[in-house]
Order: structure tokens, then sequence, then C-alpha cells
């Protein structure tokens, strides 16, 4: 039987097409997706919470990450990809605290109870498209 993964981040638009993705074609025994809110209605959700093998729960990473834990112990997921990040720029520039709790603080407590899991395969980590600022130019990688 395949993996299970968890898609941190799971309702926002890179995570419901990674679940789908993964659905599609990683043979898995289940993806979990888990977002700071609700799963969104269609089309929003693009119909994925009836998807076979598909879960969806709402946890907070950086408020809620004792409830994320517990959910991450019961389902112990071999693969964790984390999506999950303050990602919008200029919502940062007021209240730059909320990007740094997240982006930092959050993901550095989250890292820290992960390395104690035996059960953890792999962690991948997505960056936000704003961590290192506008360019006028488009990126070349």
């Amino acid at each position: 039987m395949g993996k299970t993964y968890c898609v941190l981040g799971g309702g926002g638009s890179f995570g419901i097409h990674t679940a789908l993705y993964l659905l599609d074609h990683a043979a898995p025994k289940k993806v979990i997706g888990v977002g700071r809110n609700l799963l969104r209605a269609e089309p929003f959700s693009l119909g994925i919470e009836r998807r076979r093998g598909f879960e969806y729960h709402a946890r907070h990473v950086t408020y809620e990450l004792d409830l994320l834990l517990k959910l991450l112990d019961e389902e112990r997921p071999q693969v964790i990809i984390n999506y999950a990040a303050q990602g919008e720029g200029a919502a940062s520039w007021e209240n730059s605290w909320r990007y740094f709790e997240t982006n930092a603080v959050g993901l550095t407590r989250l890292c820290e109870e992960l390395m104690k899991r035996d059960w953890l395969e792999r962690f991948i980590h997505i960056g936000t498209s704003e961590i290192y600022g506008s360019v006028s130019e488009p990126a070349r990688e």
C-alpha cells in the first residue's frame, strides 16, 4: 500500500493542486490536507473533498500546534509537504510580526517537534513567493 501524505497549507490553491496530483499519481494510502481555515466550497476546493483517499482538517500551524501534532501523531504521514506560510508581502508591512511569527517562529517550532517523530521520512518545505521581495524582471531559476 502507498504512503500517507500530509499537505500543510492544504486549503490554498497550491496545496489543493498538490493533493490532487498526489491522489492521481502517487497511489497514496491517504492524502491529508491541513489548513488554517475550513475548506472553501467549490469552485475553490476543486471538489477535492469528494475524492476517495482525501481528508481535510482545519488546524492553525502557529496557534494550534498541539492540535496539529496530535493529528499528525495519529495519522503518522511518511511525507509532509509544507505550504503553510504568511506569503503576502503587503500584509506584512503593517504587522510585520505576523510574517515573522508564522514563517520563522511557527516553522521552527513545527520542525523541532517533527524531528522527534520516527515515522516521518521526508519534510518538504515550499517557500513563499515574497521571501526575497519583488523583482523588476522575471527570475531565472
